[in-house]
């Protein structure tokens, strides 16, 4: 099917559009816009080198022996640490400015440790400490005290940290590390080594990567505590996100995606935890397995599902159901899988009520537009902690208009897996898009919409893709081309893109004093006709009511307002808490 011509890439847009704007600026309509979530920053190698050593004197004491050494960092708050073995050096370093304090620390007789220097970092104090081969670090905290004993011993973390390759997220493919209590991300050029180093820093005790992890663009250090970033480019990133660290560079890391497993291959049993074993960490559907070959294979696989339904006992025939169900979801049929769903929860209620059960039942829901009930699927505490749930999660909640909730599921997912039905990442990529650009991700956003560009858009995605880069356009500071896309899309047959391009002519005029609150009533009058029974005509009829207020009317006015409470009792404006 030819695509329509396209509108201006995203990519075009001004680097500076990554960081979100405040509430009204850049052009951007203040009605889109909500609160970015927090802790969502970025820190990059290219300023490696520029740190400096100041802030207030921190003291560090030390008790040392013949073949040991213990310091004592005495922190009297709490405070995020990294430590790791480097070239014959310890490194310790902290998200805290201050000066170390090292006259209470004789090395003099010491027979493996050597003068602890201090490093210049930015944003942070780092020590560097020469030890002899095979002395190692241990870190362990006394109250807010880090405690760093170097001794000869084994180098490695209590709690190994996982490292994820993500092939779509919103900077492209990337790696992430999950971890919670992340501090600030520290930059730091080693003098022994000549390269620069991000180190991020975390609270919880002895938890760092086992061994180092070598990429084409990066490499991961082996650490006890935190995690240390070897950049081999000068765009790579450590972007902090609310459940773990994000490793990108403009354009995605170069990366090979997670191997598909397929027949004798696949591992079959369940976790400890009730999910899927042999699956990628974060991952639940298995759709490469579930698919059960191409699209000539359909018919006789289905029909193999339903014979070994009908020929199993009564008390046997849930594992069948829900191998057909995963069949048809991987298929891209959601309303199959729900009708086999259905049966299985009437049927069996234990397997109804596994982790990996609800997430599909959540997802093919989702899928049939049933937003509320996907919702409370997806809930389940088990599906706490992964991120393939976090990505639905996210999509239930913008199909809602729960933006900034939305914005926290899809930062924790991180991506949506390869394998998925044409139709499953179009819907997810383009309400991912959107909450990014609520949030002011533009960057994100447009990764988001290049992935449904590249995936051969049917006239109705290509309608809602060219609507939200407008959004994108518009904000960047190209209004013009965002606006002729509107005018394209209101003038256009598909009603989705049609509404709500109308809305944004319709809002834009008035902003621009271009048409009057009567005019700009008048048409919402007529628009909101034209789209009924969701958000998007609740915040038709509020806009519609607050303007027929503001011009006086107030029976109108208020008869709209009434209209909004009515029709959508359980919808409250974004940001503003429910009443107790």
């Amino acid at each position: 099917m030819p695509r329509s011509a396209p509108t201006p890439p995203v990519a075009e847009a001004p680097a500076a559009l990554a960081q979100a704007p405040s509430p009204g600026a850049g052009g951007a309509p203040t009605s889109l816009e909500e609160p970015p979530p927090a802790n969502s920053g970025a820190i990059s190698f290219a300023r490696a080198g520029v740190g400096t050593i100041a802030g207030p004197p921190l003291a560090v004491t030390s008790v040392a022996t013949n073949d040991a050494l213990s310091l004592r960092f005495e922190w009297a708050e709490q405070v995020a640490a990294v430590v790791f073995p480097r070239a014959g050096h310890v490194w310790a370093a902290f998200d805290r400015p201050v000066t170390f304090d090292l006259s209470a620390v004789p090395v003099a007789g010491n027979q493996i440790v050597g003068q602890p220097e201090q490093i210049p970092v930015e944003d942070g104090s780092a020590l560097r400490i020469p030890v002899v081969e095979g002395v190692n670090p241990r870190i362990w905290r006394d109250g807010t005290v880090w405690v760093l004993d170097l001794q000869p011993q084994a180098s490695r973390p209590d709690v190994p940290l996982r490292v994820d390759a993500q092939m779509v997220s919103p900077q492209g493919p990337r790696l992430f590390i999950p971890v919670e209590g992340v501090g600030r991300p520290m930059l730091a050029r080693d003098p022994e080594v000549g390269d620069g180093l991000i180190m991020v820093p975390i609270t919880p005790l002895s938890r760092g990567i086992d061994g180092d992890r070598t990429y084409a663009e990066v490499s991961i250090l082996s650490s006890v505590q935190g995690v240390v970033l070897r950049p081999r480019l000068d765009g790579v990133e450590a972007r902090v996100l609310p459940d773990g660290v994000a490793v990108t560079v403009d354009g995605g890391l170069l990366l090979s995606g997670p191997v598909q497993r397929a027949g004798e291959d696949a591992l079959s049993g369940r976790r400890f935890d009730g999910m899927p074993a042999g699956m990628p960490p974060g991952r639940i559907f298995d759709m490469s397995n579930w698919r059960l070959g191409d699209e000539a294979s359909f018919l006789p696989r289905r029909q193999d599902l339903q014979l070994r339904i009908s020929e199993a006992t009564s008390i046997s025939r849930s594992g069948p159901r829900l191998e057909l169900a995963q069949f048809y979801f991987a298929r891209g049929l959601a309303a199959e899988a729900i009708g086999l769903l259905r049966t299985i929860e009437q049927s069996d209620e234990d397997l109804a009520k596994r982790p990996d059960v609800k997430a599909l039942r959540g997802a093919a829901d989702f899928m049939l537009g049933r937003y509320e009930e996907a919702s409370a699927s997806l809930a389940d505490p088990s599906l706490n902690g992964n991120s393939e749930a976090e990505l639905w999660r996210g999509a239930a909640s913008a199909a809602q208009g729960k933006w900034n909730e939305a914005v926290e599921h899809f930062a924790r997912a991180g991506e949506i897996p390869g394998g998925y039905p044409r139709n499953y990442t179009t819907e997810l990529a383009l309400l991912a898009a959107e909450a990014a650009i609520r949030a002011g991700d533009f960057r994100g956003a447009g990764a988001f919409l290049d992935v449904v560009a590249e995936g051969a858009p049917t006239p109705g995605e290509k309608a809602r893709l060219d609507f939200l880069r407008a959004r994108v356009l518009q904000a960047s500071g190209d209004q013009e081309t965002a606006l002729d896309i509107w005018r394209n899309l209101a003038d256009g047959d598909d009603r989705w893109a049609r509404v709500r391009s109308e809305r944004a002519l319709i809002e834009h005029a008035l902003a621009q004093n271009q048409i009057s609150a009567v005019e700009a009533a008048d048409r919402l009058d007529q628009l909101r006709y034209a789209w009924r029974g969701d958000r998007l005509e609740f915040d038709l009829l509020r806009e519609l009511g607050n303007l027929r207020l503001g011009e006086n009317a107030y029976e109108d006015g208020l008869d709209a307002l009434r209209q909004a409470v009515t029709f959508f009792p359980t919808t409250r404006k974004p940001g503003r808490p429910p009443r107790s």
